[in-house]
Parts: structure tokens; C-alpha cells; sequence
């Protein structure tokens, strides 16, 4: 007896001759442990496409004359079905071409009816299963080296962009100060004023990537401390959008809400919920044109609540709508020197998925873009003390 794993063996056996269907099961039935073999029977086409189609199979035993189909296209039809399960054609024709073009067509051997049948059918049933372990296990290895290579490329452009993101200030803010410093005692109060001006705003600039590069750190570590709590959500976006008239009169922008009639209290985390509104607000005054209007929306649906911040920007290219939550990414469409550290949306994006909702960008008909959010109304979890969010509140840009 051939020794096996102890694995159970799912078997499709598509055979209309009742001689032929028992003796395949006595074969295996004395080929191993008992239910080592789990051996279901089709007697067409039809119903062996019907099988593969809703079940789960390890390995196919074909017959090639069936009532429904006959020869090479059985093979073919039946390949097509499901690929992934390996075909052994058995038949009672001793046609070494017919074998050879099962082959090419999808099966992984084929077997005469005869004598020897028995003696062939588990080895030849262990070495398709083997090989099918082993495309699986290289296509497992492949997409983990995919995976990899992906991942050290990421990890290059992020390193890339951080230190150019870095050095950007930083050269700003050494440049301004060796101004200073040359010209201390001859430069007019108001050109040292100036350069005071932009090294302070270069070190603000330098701290919030800072801030957002430690924010995304812990968020992708998953070793920050939620606090999950019953919120008016309505009042949490009206604060959050008060935080920003002085930017708001700079522009002469309106801000309309729609979220009075929503009063349903969500659980959330007040100060990471208010860092992604501050962000998609501060995106949504940076790219609106002056005198432009805002739309900010709540909005319930099913058992979740939607937010939604549109704008009358430039919107963003239809390739972009989701790479506009990589790190460090900018629209190219939107790339007016607003500034930004092209980690907001990125915390936004983790922020949302640790209260298992979804964040997206879309654009509108008549112009803009709109970014929305949608939480569930309520969390199935405890209601206690979790790693709270380092940094929340720092302000980016897409």
C-alpha cells in the first residue's frame, strides 16, 4: 500500500459507466485509511461543470465519452471550469496522440482502463496533487517576492521623498540665518524682520512634517491607544470648522453646512475624528478658489455616518483618486504651491480604518472635489482606554 499523507482527499469522479464508478471506488477505498478518499460522482458534463462550479475538489478523475460530450473537448470544457484542479483523464482508448492532446489541453494525465489501472491510479493521483502543491507553492513564493520588492521600492520612494521633504525647510532655514548673520549690522530692521519671518515658517513647516511623520509611525505600528466614545458628531465638525475662519475670511470663502439635522450620537475618537476633518478642510480651503463655498455633510447611512467636504477646486485626475492617500503624494492637478507635507491624507486613511470605515476621493460634475468618510455608527468594542494619537491636530496637505 502506497503511504500517504493523511490528508482527505477530495475526488470529482465524472463517469457514466456504474461498472467503471465502482470498481474506481474500490481502487481507492483499498489505497490508503479509510475515508482517505472522498469520491463524488457526476455521470455528464453538465453536472461535472455544476460540481466544479460550487464545490471544492482536490483532483478530478474524467472520463472522456460521456453522454454530453465526447473526446478532446471534454477535457477542454472541463479545464476551462476550474483551473486550479488537476485533471486525470481515464478512458478506456489506448491512443497515445488522444493522451498527448488531453495534455495540452488542461489534464495532468491520462490513464488507460486495463489491468494496471489500479496500480497507476493512486501514484498518478499523488504526483498530481504533489505538482499541484509545488505551482503552488512557487506562485506563493512568487507573489511573496513581488510583495517584497514592492515593499523595499516603497520604502525607497518613502526615504526619497522624506528627505527631500526634510531638506527643503531645512535649507530655508539655514539660508535665512546665514543671511542674518552677514548682514546683522548693515540690513535694514525690516529685511531682518523678513528673514526672522521666513525662518520661523520654514521650523513650522519643518516641525508639522515631523509631527506627521511620527503620527503615521505609530498609526502603521498599530501601537497607538484609541479613546472610543458616544459623540455629537454635528457639533464635533461645527467646532473643527470654526478653527478655521481667519483662513477662511483670507480667501473670502463660505462654508455651508448640512449637518443640523443629523443629532445621532457615533462612537469615535473625538481628537483623531477632528484630525482628519482638520485636514480635509484645510486641503478644501488651500485648493478653493477665493470666494469660492465649501460643503461639508453628514449624513447616515444604513448602521454607518457618512462625511463629506467638497470643494470647487480644480478636483483631481480620475488615475489619482486613489494614490492621493500614498504618503507624500500630490496631486498633479493640484500642485499650486500651497505647501503641505503629503502625509495628511495618509493619517486620515489610517485614522478611519482603526474605526473600521473607509475613506475615499471622488470628483464633482460640476467641478471640485469631494473627500468622504464613513464610520460605523457604533463599534463592537470595549468602551475604554486605548494608545492615544501623539501629534493629533497637526495640519497637512494632500
Amino acid at each position: 500500500m502506497l503511504k500517504m499523507n493523511v490528508k482527505e482527499i477530495n475526488i470529482l469522479l465524472v463517469e457514466d459507466d456504474a461498472v467503471d464508478c465502482r470498481l474506481v471506488k474500490k481502487f481507492l477505498s483499498r489505497s490508503g485509511p479509510p475515508g482517505r478518499f472522498q469520491v463524488e460522482t457526476a455521470d455528464t458534463l453538465s453536472q461535472a461543470i455544476e460540481c466544479l462550479s460550487s464545490g471544492s475538489y482536490d483532483l478530478v478523475l474524467l472520463d472522456l465519452n460521456l453522454p454530453d460530450s465526447s473526446g478532446i473537448d471534454t477535457v477542454q470544457r472541463t479545464h476551462e471550469t476550474n483551473s486550479d484542479v488537476p485533471i486525470v483523464v481515464l478512458t478506456g482508448l489506448d491512443d497515445e496522440e488522444m493522451g498527448l492532446e488531453a495534455i495540452r489541453k488542461g489534464a495532468e494525465d491520462y490513464l488507460v482502463k486495463g489491468n494496471s489501472l489500479e496500480y497507476l491510479l493512486v501514484r498518478t493521483i499523488q504526483y498530481s496533487l504533489e505538482r499541484k502543491s509545488v505551482k503552488q507553492q512557487l506562485l506563493e513564493s512568487e507573489i511573496a517576492k513581488r510583495e517584497a520588492e514592492t515593499a523595499n521600492q516603497a520604502k525607497s520612494e518613502f526615504l526619497a521623498n522624506m528627505s527631500h521633504e526634510l531638506r527643503t525647510p531645512l535649507h530655508s532655514i539655514l539660508g535665512f540665518a546665514s543671511f542674518g548673520i552677514k548682514k546683522y549690522d548693515s540690513a535694514k530692521p525690516e529685511k531682518l524682520l523678513d528673514y526672522f519671518s521666513r525662518i520661523k515658517q520654514s521650523g513650522k513647516t519643518l516641525l508639522e512634517l515631523l509631527n506627521d511623520l511620527l503620527d503615521l509611525a505609530k498609526l502603521e505600528s498599530r501601537k497607538l491607544k484609541f479613546v472610543f466614545e458616544p459623540t455629537n458628531l454635528a457639533l464635533l465638525v461645527n467646532s473643527v470648522t470654526n478653527e478655521f475662519d481667519t483662513m477662511l475670511s483670507e480667501k473670502n470663502l463660505a462654508v455651508q453646512h448640512e449637518v443640523s439635522n443629523f443629532n445621532e450620537q457615533v462612537t469615535l475618537d473625538a481628537e483623531k475624528i477632528k484630525q482628519v476633518l482638520r485636514n480635509l478642510l484645510n486641503n478644501a480651503i488651500k485648493f478653493s478658489p477665493d470666494g469660492g463655498a465649501i460643503d461639508v455633510a453628514i449624513g447616515r447611512t444604513d448602521n454607518s455616518v457618512r462625511v463629506s467636504v467638497r470643494d470647487q477646486g480644480p478636483g483631481i485626475p480620475p488615475d489619482e483618486l486613489e494614490s492621493v492617500f500614498d504618503k507624500f503624494m500630490q496631486s498633479s492637478k493640484t500642485m499650486t504651491g500651497a505647501g503641505g507635507t503629503g502625509l495628511g491624507l495618509a493619517i486620515c486613511q489610517e485614522i478611519v480604518a482603526a474605526h473600521k470605515g473607509r475613506i475615499w476621493a471622488e470628483n464633482r460634475p460640476e467641478g471640485g472635489a469631494v473627500f468622504s468618510f464613513e464610520i460605523p455608527l457604533s463599534l463592537n468594542v470595549y468602551i475604554q482606554e486605548q494608545p492615544l494619537l501623539a501629534g493629533a491636530g497637526s495640519d497637512s496637505g494632500v
